[in-house]
């Protein structure tokens, strides 16, 4: 463990871990804008574009 210790830089971990809090919220972003868009008037567009259809949908 001691090895481990010594090879980190101090404020390297948490410069890696505000790297990766950022592309987590990218891809957040685009989860929720894909869902966003999913809501709109567009769905059974977006379905038939994806190979789905609206059989197994209420």
């Amino acid at each position: 463990m001691d090895e481990i210790n010594t090879d980190i830089q101090p404020g390297a971990a948490r410069t890696y871990m505000n790297s990766m809090q950022v592309v987590f919220s990218q891809k957040l972003s685009s989860v929720y804008d894909a869902y966003q868009e999913l809501l709109g008037s567009h769905d059974e567009e977006l379905l038939a574009s994806a190979g789905g259809d609206m059989s197994g949908y209420p």
